[in-house]
């Protein structure tokens, strides 16, 4: 018998958010030049400084990564060289904790520390993890 795995679905992290789309907004997600990056439906990401572009949380980073600042409401595929833009949750919701991804290169308790502090620096935007 074949087994079937549902992806996640758009905004499916989503428990409540601003009326009207006060709570969306457009980013640019960034290529690392070399090989297109998936991202998932409730990727948690954050801004890197010097580019203005979003990618991966990282709150062992340093470039500005270290701080959880949106998340993305459907999944996407950047591709190895350009850009792509993306709608994001950026403020005034609540998300769903369990349906959030994250680095896929996280694990273990590095996972689970990212996970706590990613939710103290999006309840800074207005984005409460439940």
């Amino acid at each position: 018998m074949t087994v079937f795995t549902e992806p996640r679905h758009p905004a499916e992290f989503l428990l409540s958010e601003g009326n009207g789309f006060i709570s969306r907004d457009v980013v640019t997600l960034a290529s690392n030049g070399s090989t297109a990056i998936a991202y998932k439906a409730g990727s948690v990401l954050a801004l890197v400084t010097a580019s203005s572009k979003y990618v991966y949380y990282d709150n062992a980073g340093t470039d500005g990564t270290e701080t959880a600042k949106v998340i993305l409401l459907e999944g996407c595929t950047v591709p190895a060289t350009g850009d792509l833009k993306a709608a994001v949750i950026a403020r005034a919701a609540e998300v769903k904790g369990s349906a959030l991804e994250y680095d896929p290169s996280l694990s273990g308790g590095t996972l689970t520390t990212a996970q706590a502090a990613a939710a103290v620096d999006l309840a800074a935007y207005g984005i409460i993890v439940r």
